[in-house]
């Protein structure tokens, strides 16, 4: 076949479907004087005869492999594959926007689009109206190709690339290629770890497409892929050009009528804040990460060791070890103090390593990993405890069928952890309270992050996924590589370390310190053997 121009025929799919389960059809076609009323079990017709019904097809299908128990009993639990089926359904709404869709599982109505040919309306009928704000129109035609669509911005990024839809002649494909092109065109918009939120159609003359790569024909091979790759990068960063200058907007964090009678005015006498010149966007938590020349607070916990700060060698250079497994988050191996003597600062060298002296060593030290370290520890020590933030204004969240089913899947480690909501509506959410200690953080950002920890994890525990979202936060709001600090900022966080046992890692298991001793630079210059 030269080229194929159409979905294919997909009756043959209908009646496999039909010899396994009890099916029952409805249509009528506009024009014609009635419909026809179709019901088959397990592939035998039970009844066929002619009714009035509304235009339109009306497929259901019910107690699938109920006449094959070999097959059902590797079936997934029902609200999973309920799950799995929405999630194809809505890429279908998405194909054929022209098309009013309703799918309903369980006598629940999931989604509805409105077959209006609009596409930003079905993509509001599956995903909410908190999309809306925050996607950009892409189009982009040279004659060879047609794209349209729409991408999200990077407050619309996920931790997966789920919410990627690719489709090309009106077919849903996955395309490891395209995928990878979308994330290309962001460049360094979006961070470590997100992918973009996509929904984009891809025309192209069907003699330049391959569809039978694979029997499912989610699988295209296109046969100029980097010429249609580049037309997805420069379609998207078209689109990209649009992006918005954000709002500033001030948030007034949640609190309690009665915590809000025990604040105390400020004291003019306080000493100042030393800020190390963090961004703007770290004061959101201000409150909870102290400046380096605060105390420590009362219910900061460490286990002490002896673990000796790694000496440096140009053979081979011996480091830190990670972390060990923590049976508790608060526990972890600890270095002994640089000790009394005096430390000299001797530079920072490319921005990002300080060159500290003491006595016969040198010190090497990654001021990113320090900070950041400091800040985990010191976010865990008030944090001990898991309560509740109620917040002011409940917020509502619209959750895909595969999010929602993670979700009650794990109810009871959600709720551990300090999120309350009630259902609004069949993948919808009201989220009254939050984690306090992840007060300051975007609700739907975090509710959505921490499912796709538990879809990619599994179970686990409520100590585990609160150690992760401290991390991620710690490395947010620790001063970066490249910030010139001065030189009183850096020994305030050097007397840190002096004062108190603090780990010798970063929360990610990389080293802070490392030692070059007089003896080993005597040995780099020859000058003993």
């Amino acid at each position: 076949m030269v080229q194929v121009a159409t979905l294919g025929f997909r009756g043959e799919a209908l009646a496999s479907i039909a010899s396994v389960s009890q099916v029952e059809l409805k249509t009528y076609f506009a024009g014609e004087e009635l419909g026809t009323h179709l019901r088959l079990e397990g592939g035998e017709h039970k009844l066929y005869k002619s009714i009035a019904c509304p235009e339109g097809t009306s497929i259901e299908v019910a107690n699938l492999f109920y006449n094959i128990p070999a097959r059902r009993k590797f079936l997934k639990s029902a609200r999973t594959e309920a799950a799995y089926v929405g999630d194809y359904v809505a890429r279908m709404l998405l194909a054929r926007p022209e098309i009013s869709f309703k799918y309903i599982s369980n006598r629940n109505l999931v989604y509805h689009s409105v077959g209006d040919g609009i596409l930003k309306n079905t993509a509001f009928s599956i995903y909410g109206k908190e999309i809306l704000p925050n996607i950009l129109e892409t189009h982009f035609e040279n004659g060879y190709i047609l794209i349209y669509g729409f991408i999200g911005d990077e407050k619309l990024s996920r931790p997966n690339r789920k919410d990627q839809s690719f489709f090309v002649n009106g077919r849903y494909i996955r395309s490891p290629l395209l995928s990878n092109a979308l994330h290309a065109s962001y460049e360094t918009l979006l961070m470590t770890g997100r992918y973009p939120f996509a929904v984009i159609n891809i025309c192209i003359s069907s003699r330049e497409v391959d569809v039978n790569v694979h029997p499912a024909k989610l699988e295209v091979r296109f046969a100029q892929e980097e010429r249609v790759a580049g037309a997805v990068i420069e379609a998207c960063k078209n689109a990209l050009k649009n992006i918005r200058i954000p709002e500033v907007s001030i948030k007034i964090p949640n609190a309690s009528f009665e915590n809000m009678q025990n604040i105390e005015p400020l004291n003019n006498t306080q000493e100042p804040i030393n800020s190390l010149r963090i961004r703007s966007e770290r004061n959101e938590v201000k409150a909870a990460f102290m400046p380096f020349g605060s105390e420590r607070p009362a219910s900061f916990k460490v286990k002490e060791s002896a673990y000796e700060i790694p000496h440096f060698s140009i053979s081979s250079p011996t480091v830190s070890k990670p972390e060990a497994e923590q049976s508790e988050i608060f526990e972890a191996e600890c270095q002994n103090t640089f000790g009394e003597q005096p430390l000299t600062v001797l530079g920072q060298a490319f921005k990002s390593y300080w060159i500290i002296q003491q006595e016969d060593s040198l010190y090497f030290i990654d001021q990113h990993a320090m900070h950041e370290r400091k800040l985990y520890e010191q976010f865990i020590g008030q944090n001990e405890t898991i309560s509740k933030q109620p917040l002011l204004s409940p917020e509502l969240l619209q959750l895909t069928s595969i999010e929602y089913d993670i979700l009650l899947q794990h109810l009871g480690t959600l709720h551990a952890l300090g999120f309350d909501w009630e259902s609004f509506g069949e993948t919808a959410i009201r989220i009254s309270s939050v984690p306090s200690v992840f007060a300051n953080a975007k609700v739907g950002l975090l509710l959505r992050d921490i499912l796709e920890e538990l879809r990619r994890k599994g179970r686990t525990t409520v100590q585990e996924i609160k150690r992760e979202a401290i991390i991620r936060a710690a490395c947010k709001h620790a001063v970066k590589a490249g910030d010139l600090l001065q030189k009183d900022e850096i020994i305030s966080l050097l007397e840190e370390y002096k004062i108190g046992k603090i780990p010798i890692t970063c929360p990610h298991g990389r080293p802070i310190i490392v030692r070059l001793s007089h003896h080993e630079l005597k040995k780099l210059f020859k000058r003993i053997i």
